[in-house]
């Protein structure tokens, strides 16, 4: 977990997750004025459980509020410290990620988090640490992407991929593979 994979130089992994987050910004039909405003209707700091390259953390324009990322991806979150080097950005797994004494206005689960997520408990855990972190009166915002059917009836040029692989806490391989 949180390495770079054998076959690919951390410019080669750079460039695809700036790839991977032109496709969901192309086709997130407007994610980031969502979560800015939600993020104005708040006050306090602001934690993004699965942050990646901190693509919606950085385009809140929060600069005065605490900032907090954690992710599992050591190079996403290499890029995401050049885009906003005063938040905080933490290699963690969402799912036992605990710390004291932070309670934040506004968690995000964002991007493309709850689709690499395979396992109930997994999930239940992933929603325990927000709600544990999420102060009184604060808000958990998920994005919930409803995928189109259609898009993998298709046939779809190009060989498969692997974007992500990391081992669950059963020592099981989970993978995401694209095209």
């Amino acid at each position: 977990m949180g390495t770079i994979p054998l076959n690919e130089t951390a410019s080669e992994v750079r460039s695809r997750l700036l790839a991977d987050e032109r496709d969901l910004t192309a086709a997130a039909d407007g994610d980031l004025a969502y979560w800015r405003g939600v993020a104005a209707e708040s006050s306090g700091p602001i934690l993004e459980i699965g942050c990646g390259g901190g693509r919606i953390l950085t385009a809140l324009g929060a600069q005065e509020r605490q900032l907090i990322g954690i992710d599992l991806d050591v190079v996403a979150l290499a890029l995401a410290t050049e885009r906003a080097p005063a938040a905080e950005w933490m290699c963690a797994d969402g799912r036992t990620w605990r710390r004291e004494a932070t309670a934040a206005s506004l968690v995000i689960i964002g991007g493309d988090l709850l689709s690499l997520i395979t396992v109930p408990d997994d999930l239940e855990a992933l929603l325990c640490t927000a709600a544990l972190h999420c102060a009184p009166g604060g808000q958990v915002g998920l994005d919930a992407t409803l995928m189109d059917p259609q898009l993998f009836a298709d046939e779809v040029e190009g060989e498969w991929s692997t974007d992500l692989e990391r081992e669950d806490a059963d020592f099981k391989t989970v993978r995401r593979e694209s095209r």
